[in-house]
């Protein structure tokens, strides 16, 4: 999975010029595609998102309503988000644990914490690397925007007016303007296919390919 989401960093994103230009700062733009993922945020959500588990790779600059979030310690919150580099250090004890849908996270972390594994050590090595990432590659310009946020209400970025809008829904339409996900839209909205309906029957094995139930 790290591998693929590289590969779409580096020749999607990277090999872009204009995405460059727009959004990093431009004292970044001649590292090279192999340098750049050093500042890539790794990791999983358990529970996870979407009903499976996956990992978010994650290149800065943050959208800046992520990065108020992150500020506010409500983006890749603690003891939901697992970091790529705790997970590869749990899976190199190479000890087992026997885990259920029951299971409570902070039972695996007092496992392996036992073991050497900080989670705390790790996830918040991690966390503040975001936020100055954010800050190092960011090259948000201030005609990006025609509204400011400040304390949770909306601004009119030239009168400084307060507009009385959801910052919630002027996020979601900024993410339909920002993501390249779903294009072409269809009547404002993403198109494309997926089965939203969990399968009855769980996979019975899972030791980096499925063999059964599929």
């Amino acid at each position: 999975m790290e591998a693929a989401a590289q590969a779409v960093v580096r020749d999607q994103y990277w090999a872009n010029e204009a995405w460059k230009q727009k959004y990093i700062y431009p004292e970044y733009h001649k590292v090279s595609a192999a340098a750049i993922l050093q500042y890539a945020f790794a990791g999983m959500n358990f529970p996870p998102s979407q009903f499976q588990l996956h990992l978010q790779y994650i290149l800065p600059p943050l959208l800046p309503y992520q990065y108020q979030l992150y500020r506010e310690g409500k983006h890749a919150t603690k003891h939901r988000f697992f970091p790529l580099k705790y997970i590869r250090k749990v899976l190199e004890t190479d000890v087992p644990m026997n885990v259920n849908m029951e299971t409570n996270v902070l039972d695996i972390v007092e496992k392996y914490g036992k073991l050497g594994v900080s989670y705390d050590k790790i996830y918040q090595e991690s966390y503040n690397s975001l936020g100055i990432n954010h800050k190092r590659l960011a090259y948000w310009q201030k005609n990006d925007f025609t509204m400011r946020l400040r304390d949770g209400k909306i601004y009119d970025a030239e009168s400084n007016e307060e507009l009385g809008l959801d910052m919630h829904s002027v996020a979601a339409k900024d993410k339909l303007t920002l993501q390249n996900y779903g294009r072409p839209y269809a009547n404002d909205k993403p198109t494309g296919t997926f089965y939203k309906y969990a399968r009855k029957t769980p996979l019975e094995t899972w030791n980096g390919s499925c063999t059964k139930n599929v």
